[in-house]
């Protein structure tokens, strides 16, 4: 285990908005996106200078999921599913479905998938929506891979056909938490109580136990052959699926997130510490006033890791 010593790369250092402690995160060749309350907001992800904040909002809005590209980023808000490419920072948003709104969302070369009562495809450069399958409203995850699509509802974990049909169902367990790394599916199973983890081949097949090293996982992610995730509120954890070593970094978070990012350029996430903004007052020329602290008020810390630690 690691001791963080060395200070993370702090990105986006002055955006005091109200905190969103479970809002969805994304990373594209350039930036990294994170979403506040009411708006949608991006870094950039070589940082600023100290105290200069480099961060700017995308769009004004309550946003519910967010994928990405090397180009582009995608989101479900309130205005449906959006998009915008993230190569001209003024380039406004494009509509891909204006009456549609979804909780996870995926993208691959050409389309991006999302769940609205059942499990749907619009083309990136814009077109028709196509229904491929009837799904519950509880789907939390979306996986793909180059032919089929994995999703996961409140009870089970499904693989369909991109082209649509029926789907399979692989799994029957209670949970949230979905990876896909190579033909394997990573997930959570809540058995009376008791979280505990499985891997799952794609084909179908009986689930093999996962060990974590930790009863306390949030924000579970993978990347490039690991798993990634918070673990008991005080560390970030990674763990190689081919059977090498984990390895940890302890972290004193403010606020413990929820989820990780990872690309090639790090471990992102956000954290939230309280602020406040001085405000000046006085009662006349001849007053010198002073300020007040204006409280109520968070600071964004946008943080990142090696991807190897």
């Amino acid at each position: 285990m690691l001791d963080l010593i060395e200070p993370l790369v702090n990105l986006s250092v002055h955006d005091f908005a109200p905190p969103s402690p479970a809002g969805p995160i994304a990373t594209d060749g350039a930036s990294f996106y994170w979403t506040t309350l009411t708006k949608l907001r991006s870094a950039p992800k070589a940082g600023s200078p100290l105290g200069v904040d480099a961060s700017m909002t995308v769009i004004e809005a309550s946003v519910s999921a967010l994928a990405s590209d090397a180009t582009s980023i995608y989101w479900s808000g309130q205005d449906g599913l959006q998009s915008r490419s993230s190569v001209g920072a003024s380039s406004p948003p494009k509509t891909l479905a204006a009456n549609a709104s979804s909780i996870t969302i995926a993208v691959d070369a050409t389309d991006l998938y999302f769940s609205h009562a059942g499990i749907f495809r619009v083309p990136l450069a814009g077109g028709a929506v196509v229904k491929l399958a009837d799904a519950p409203p509880d789907v939390h995850a979306l996986a793909l891979d180059a032919t089929s699509i994995y999703y996961r509802t409140d009870t089970d974990v499904l693989r369909l056909p991109k082209s649509g049909g029926t789907p399979t169902n692989l799994l029957h367990a209670a949970g949230m938490a979905m990876v896909l790394l190579g033909s394997k599916l990573y997930v959570d199973n809540d058995v009376g109580g008791l979280v505990q983890y499985a891997i799952l081949p794609v084909e179908g097949g009986a689930p093999e136990v996962l060990d974590l090293g930790s009863t306390h996982v949030d924000g579970l992610t993978g990347y490039d052959g690991a798993l990634y995730f918070v673990k008991a509120r005080n560390a970030i954890r990674r763990v190689p699926v081919d059977g090498s070593a984990p390895s940890e970094v302890n972290v004193s978070f403010f606020y413990p997130p929820s989820a990780l990012v990872v690309d090639s350029t790090g471990v992102y996430w956000i954290d939230k510490r309280q602020s406040c903004q001085l405000q000046t007052y006085s009662q006349g020329p001849d007053d010198p006033g002073g300020s007040t602290c204006e409280e109520g008020l968070f600071e964004t810390l946008v943080l990142r890791l090696p991807v190897v630690f």
